[in-house]
């Protein structure tokens, strides 16, 4: 092989990893814009450039947190037989909010903190709610029965 030919061998195979990184980023920004705006068709967050601010997260999580309390004590209602079904409704709702806390970009390490230990304590939440609703259908949990006065 002459010089030439093996340093065009050589500048090609250098250019070649560059290439194939900065390709490789093009594609992960591509797929990051189509996954926000599929999370913006769906609703999950704002379609628009401007994401959610901290005080929306602030609300958002605040709020979720009330609807957890809420849908906790609907929750030990049914298990007490004062309500006949489980809130199946209502825990869709909830679990709508909760993934758009998740999609949403967080500011900083704070709204972070909040961010997760809400969508932790959810879905510590739903464990207990899905196991309290197994032993009820297994026949291992005794509701109480409503007394007719």
């Amino acid at each position: 092989m002459t010089h030439a030919v093996r340093s065009g061998i050589l500048s090609n195979m250098a250019d070649d990893p560059w290439k194939r990184f900065r390709d490789r980023q093009m594609s992960n920004k591509k797929d990051l814009s189509l996954t926000r705006q599929r999370a913006a068709a769906s609703g999950a967050i704002d379609s628009g450039d401007e994401a959610l601010t901290t005080a929306d997260l602030e609300r958002m999580i605040e709020e979720s947190e009330q609807q957890m309390d809420q849908l906790n004590a609907i929750y030990n209602q049914f298990l007490a037989n004062a309500d006949k079904r489980p809130p199946i409704e209502q825990r869709k709702r909830l679990g709508k909010v909760i993934e758009q806390l998740i999609a949403a970009p967080k500011a900083n390490s704070q709204i972070r903190f909040k961010c997760n230990n809400t969508v932790n304590r959810f879905q510590t939440l739903c464990e207990r709610w899905d196991k309290m609703l197994r032993a009820i259908e297994n026949g291992t949990t005794l509701r109480r029965k409503q007394q007719s006065d």
